[in-house]
């Protein structure tokens, strides 16, 4: 009987010990800031933090609060990023939206305002303000493009765009990661050789998020759109930033008052490069939640 029970309280301890292990892990996530004092102090001095974390932190210095990922709330958490991203591009409406083929003029045709997003086919130049090396580099890469360059070909190939069913549901205009970085291995193979069809510089590729907000006689909810970009390595973020900002203020003002509600809102939110080069497993609480 005695060894009965010490069995029992045995295999009591181990389940009680895994189950709190179990928690550690997910609830942990849930706690307050205050609970979680050493977590929270260990992120705060690292400097390697993924870029949605240090998006959050800019949040939180002007002491506003952010839903956590941990309070599974994803209607009060996709209301708190549009808040975020339009209040950051309060300051960011001032770039120049003449740098199509076409002149500006207002439609209500939601499929033209999708093409327009990003379309370097229709540029006579680079929108928005870019640093000098990747204005340089984007230049170079939208002439090639006019001037029929295999090279610049590929890249546009390789980028996303709005192509069909936004209406049904299609919110991924990512084009290829994979073809993009073939263009790369072509470039290394034929550096020495000068062959014409590789870039005269290295490319990356990246992935915006967008969120859309449409009139509500056309969408009743904002949308989260991914967009994919295959473009040179030179150019950070802000540039990128700064480029869909520009193509994002024009297709706004082609759609200002063609319809009795609001026009088009496009909220850049960011632009990660894939692989992402900060991300940290120990930082995503994902890792934690399904761990």
């Amino acid at each position: 009987m005695a060894r009965y029970l010490s069995c029992s309280l045995l295999i009591l301890g181990v389940v009680n010990l895994a189950i709190s292990r179990n928690e550690s892990n997910i609830l942990r996530l849930s706690k307050s800031p205050k609970v979680m004092g050493t977590v929270v102090e260990v992120k705060k001095n690292d400097i390697n933090n993924s870029s949605d974390y240090l998006e959050e932190r800019n949040v939180t210095k002007r002491n506003e609060s952010l839903v956590e990922f941990s309070k599974n709330n994803p209607e009060l958490d996709w209301k708190n990023h549009v808040k975020i991203a339009m209040e950051n591009e309060e300051e960011h409406h001032d770039l120049d939206v003449d740098f199509m083929n076409e002149k500006l003029e207002r439609t209500a045709n939601s499929i033209q305002w999708f093409s327009d997003l990003y379309d370097p086919l229709k540029w006579t130049r680079v929108p928005g303000k870019l640093q000098d090396e990747c204005r340089k580099d984007m230049d170079c890469f939208l002439k090639s493009l006019k001037d029929g360059k295999l090279w610049a070909a590929k890249m546009s190939d390789a980028s996303g765009r709005y192509s069909s069913q936004f209406h049904f549901g299609n919110d991924f205009w990512l084009g290829s990661s994979t073809l993009c970085k073939e263009i790369n291995v072509t470039n290394e193979k034929n550096l020495t050789g000068g062959s014409k069809n590789v870039p005269p510089y290295s490319v990356s590729f990246h992935v915006a998020r967008m969120y859309l907000t449409l009139p509500e006689e056309l969408e009743l909810s904002t949308r989260q759109v991914f967009l994919g970009l295959c473009l040179p390595s030179s150019c950070d973020r802000p540039s990128l930033m700064s480029m869909l900002r520009a193509s994002a203020d024009r297709v706004e003002r082609e759609g200002n008052s063609t319809y009795r509600s609001v026009g088009p809102k496009i909220h850049i939110l960011t632009v990660k490069p894939v692989p992402l080069s900060d991300y940290t497993v120990w930082q995503d609480p994902k890792f934690y939640v399904l761990a």
